[in-house]
């Protein structure tokens, strides 16, 4: 006696997946698909700005509206640059989101001040992945 296990297909094709179930050969009803997008701001020339009544952290607000996202997606973010952001706090949280974007707070872990010409220099930017369900 055989037992029938299921295929499952998973499909990523043009930043969309797709989970799809084989039921004895028949069609299965179109699943819900996931949207994903990716992008990173500029280094060098990212937009960082002071936090409002605040002298030792910075803030910037990362723009995603050219991905069209209809629902706020999921946003998973990361801190790149040349040095130092190891030593900095809120590199992976995200505040905000929206979808037309969200905003990242980061601080050094000992609160000494903190400016957007010193992130700039160092060539910090956010570079983020988001799924829409």
């Amino acid at each position: 006696m055989s037992t029938r296990i299921p295929a499952v297909l998973l499909l990523i094709a043009a930043c969309s997946i797709a989970i799809a179930q084989n039921r004895g050969g028949k069609t299965p009803p179109p699943e819900p698909q996931l949207r994903l997008a990716t992008g990173i701001t500029e280094a060098g020339r990212t937009d960082w700005k002071r936090y409002k009544h605040s002298h030792e952290g910075l803030m910037v607000k990362v723009d995603t509206s050219d991905k069209k996202f209809i629902k706020t997606p999921n946003y998973v973010v990361s801190l790149h640059g040349d040095g130092g952001h190891w030593n900095l706090m809120g590199t992976a949280s995200v505040y905000h989101p929206t979808p037309q974007g969200f905003e990242v707070y980061v601080r050094w872990f000992n609160d000494r001040n903190l400016s957007p010409a010193e992130a700039n220099k160092a060539n910090w930017r956010v570079a983020w992945m988001a799924v829409e369900e």
